[in-house]
């Protein structure tokens, strides 16, 4: 049934204005280099064994297939296009970061995948030169919003699949930090309840499954306050956060060690685009 989208549209604007990155300024350039400096690095983490199961759900409900191609926007170093590639006829891998498709491309020469092709694209001006039977996004920040949803149904002639975080409160002390420093910042502008809603609301009919894992970590106290100071030198002086830092930080330590747990959620969406 459809509603009218803009109440929606406008609070999921308001609440990705509330991100780090937005609410501090960060210049386009800025956010570009961020990428470019985490590609050697940049991994799955935490998160592996929920990209796993996701890979899994769609390859076992029949939502890639063999005889299916595939446009994997903001692919980064290949999260998804590495672990679908034997499942799907073909996939063209998008980022606007060249190291991150360098390293995927590396990884395609070494291991002899010959179905994956990047380019170096940006997606705020991108424009398909065709359609693909799936326009897949994940954790991609410019597909986050109402004209990017939109946008991945005009590169797909069968299936849309969107993931995107469900854990807004995930890294607790970094916000921690951020109210020390006077500001209230959040994740929350990046749920997947948004896309959902918008979806709706335009009459769409997305399947919305969730996925979960609970993590553990042990850290050292000025360890991870440098961790944290390198974060947050991309917004303040490092006289104005060296104390907030470790005075947060050292208040989560106990016995000599800060221990954190922490449930990552992950939200998946597939549905068809308007014919």
């Amino acid at each position: 049934m459809r509603s009218d989208p803009i109440p929606v549209i406008r609070e999921w604007e308001h609440a990705r204005c509330r991100h780090p990155f937005f609410a501090e300024g960060l210049s386009e350039k800025d956010i570009d280099k961020i990428w470019d400096d985490s590609a050697e690095t940049y991994g799955d983490g935490t998160l592996s064994e929920i990209h796993d199961m996701i890979t899994e759900f769609l390859v076992s409900e029949g939502y890639v297939s063999r005889n299916k191609d595939l446009l994997d926007i903001g692919c980064g170093p290949g999260t998804y296009s590495l672990r679908l590639s034997p499942s799907v006829k073909g996939i063209l891998a998008i980022d606007k970061s060249a190291r991150m498709l360098e390293r995927l491309d590396g990884i395609c020469g070494t291991e002899g995948i010959t179905n994956i092709r990047t380019e170096c694209a940006d997606w705020d001006v991108y424009v398909p030169k065709r359609k693909y039977d799936i326009a897949f996004s994940s954790l991609c920040p410019p597909v986050n919003s109402s004209v990017s949803i939109l946008k991945m149904e005009m590169c797909s002639s069968d299936t849309c699949i969107y993931i995107s975080s469900m854990s807004k409160d995930r890294d607790s002390i970094y916000f921690e930090i951020w109210r020390e420093l006077g500001r209230e910042y959040t994740y929350e502008g990046y749920d997947t309840g948004f896309p959902l809603r918008f979806l709706k609301s335009i009459g769409r009919e997305p399947i919305l499954k969730k996925f979960e894992i609970e993590t553990c970590s042990e850290s050292e106290p000025g360890r991870l306050a440098e961790f944290y100071k390198r974060k947050f030198l991309l917004y303040r002086d490092e006289r104005e956060i060296s104390k907030a830092i470790e005075d947060v930080v050292g208040s989560h330590a106990e016995e000599g060690v800060v221990r954190t747990e922490q449930m990552n959620r992950l939200g998946l969406l597939i549905w068809r685009p308007s014919q």
